[in-house]
């Protein structure tokens, strides 16, 4: 497991498939621990250079169901990234299907992150809140288009440390992100209690509320 050690030797493909590639991996910092995965800043070995990249460890999934939320992550990149919605740029997933590889969003520490968890003291350093905010109500909106629900755990910002710049990122498209299948079963159990709610009409509404509620954190943390 991930944790346990600090240096690893580790297999990861691209994501359009060939041949898996073998890398140094070795602990930086460690960026948070939820249900579903373990999140760690990692330098790589590439040849005679080391990169600084963000690493997720589903291993430590808590339902026992790693490379299946690997998969779920995956398949919910695609479509962001299809439709232009902000994922990081690189991704990798590990030949275990265990983990997850990608940029390091803060540029080797030039910039910084905000989310629910993490930093929110620094909401104050944003320059362009305006524009964040225009930036997550956008996102929210080509999201449900696809068919998805960003929750408020789904958004992060990342602020440049000297500009005080911020641009919004979708980092967490696990528990982070619903999908319209997830829904479906949702509303299924829903309707065996006697609710009866209306799937587009439900996605609309969940949606409006996360995108809501991320932006009350960003402005109460502002106040």
């Amino acid at each position: 497991m991930f944790e346990e050690t600090n240096s690893h030797q580790i297999v990861f493909k691209k994501i359009d498939g060939g041949v898996g590639k073998e890398y140094g991996v070795s602990k930086v910092e460690s960026f948070g621990k939820g249900m579903e995965s373990v999140k760690w800043f990692v330098e790589i070995n590439m040849g005679m250079k080391k990169i600084r990249m963000l690493l997720r460890d589903f291993e430590v999934s808590y339902t026992g169901r790693a490379v299946e939320l690997v998969k779920e992550y995956m398949e919910k990149y695609r479509a962001f990234k299809s439709i232009g919605l902000p994922v990081p740029e690189t991704i990798r997933v590990s030949e275990d299907g265990k983990k997850i590889l990608m940029s390091d969003v803060t540029n080797s520490g030039e910039n910084f992150i905000i989310d629910t968890l993490h930093n929110k003291e620094r909401v104050r350093e944003i320059t362009n809140l305006k524009d964040v905010s225009d930036q997550v109500s956008s996102i929210s909106k080509r999201a449900l288009e696809a068919g998805y629900v960003i929750r408020d755990s789904g958004y992060c910002v990342v602020v440049n440390k000297k500009s005080g710049v911020a641009q919004v990122m979708l980092l967490d498209l696990g528990d982070g992100v619903d999908s319209k299948v997830k829904v479906s079963k949702y509303l299924e159990n829903a309707e065996q209690s006697e609710v009866k709610m209306d799937e587009d009409e439900w996605m609309q509404h969940k949606a409006k509320n996360e995108c809501s509620a991320f932006l009350y954190f960003l402005g109460w943390h502002r106040n």
